[in-house]
């Protein structure tokens, strides 16, 4: 099943309320870049992600379906999948939803971080 854009989003959007058990929404942590900067270094650095995975998940991490980030990044579908799989092999994650789950309860959780020690 192909999900447009508009439903990824909502889907990130329901993931982020039920982890975070909050109604904040999900851009401002994400929005922050700070947060998602933070986040995806964490990561790269722990599941030793190249460059392009990094590019990728970011892309991913904002919304954008495969389809998208291959056209952004001017790559094949083919050459987005097979980085996708190798990040969620990476990372540990057995789906998108997983590694949704990753992304923003790890950005979240920088993110009030920071503004706790500030």
């Amino acid at each position: 099943m192909k999900m447009t854009a508009t439903q990824t989003r909502c889907t990130i959007e329901l993931t982020f309320a039920q982890i975070s058990g909050s109604a904040l929404h999900y851009e401002h942590v994400l929005s922050s870049n700070l947060g998602l900067q933070q986040t995806l270094k964490l990561l790269a650095d722990r599941s030793k992600l190249t460059e392009a995975e990094v590019r990728v998940l970011e892309y991913f991490a904002r919304g954008a379906d495969l389809r998208q980030i291959a056209a952004t990044r001017q790559r094949s579908y083919t050459t987005i999948r097979n980085q996708f799989q190798a990040i969620l092999e990476k990372t540990g994650c057995q789906s998108q939803t997983d590694l949704l789950r990753v992304l923003l309860g790890l950005s979240y959780l920088l993110t009030a971080n920071s503004r706790g020690s500030a």
